[in-house]
């Protein structure tokens, strides 16, 4: 049974049916397909003012150079309780969402606050568990 499931593991990512992850925002734009997830840390802001030089840039560059691919963007947020979680990562996506229509080319992307709903990172024993995901997922569509 072990040997047919790694089969067919194989043969799924050998014939490209693989989804592709990225740490940080992927140089290969054009590589990019459907249900590839890119997860960079939250740009920096105060009181939902992102500050240059925090990642904002980095994020408005990447949706204003690919105009082949829509983007869901989700913030998630682990660092309070349930509901905290929900409404900071709520605020800083509906603040990130004016930040973005000021200054993107295109409305080639949703924003959502995801609060601590999905975690990507599942081992709540480890130390680092509320950092590491505490951050920005971008679901390319």
């Amino acid at each position: 049974m072990k040997k047919i499931l790694l089969s067919l593991f194989l043969l799924g990512a050998l014939s490209g049916f693989s989804q592709g992850i990225y740490h940080g925002y992927p140089y290969r734009i054009h590589e990019l397909r459907s249900d590839d997830k890119i997860f960079v840390d939250i740009p920096i802001h105060r009181d939902g003012r992102f500050l240059p030089d925090g990642g904002i840039e980095d994020l408005i560059s990447f949706l204003n150079n690919d105009h082949s691919h829509s983007f869901e963007i989700r913030i998630h947020y682990f660092y309070g309780s349930d509901e905290w979680n929900q409404s900071y990562s709520e605020f800083i996506a509906r603040c990130l969402m004016g930040e973005l229509s000021l200054k993107c080319k295109s409305d080639n992307y949703t924003v959502s606050g995801c609060g601590d709903s999905f975690p990507i990172f599942l081992d709540e024993t480890d130390k680092k568990y509320r950092a590491m995901n505490t951050l920005m997922e971008i679901i390319v569509k």
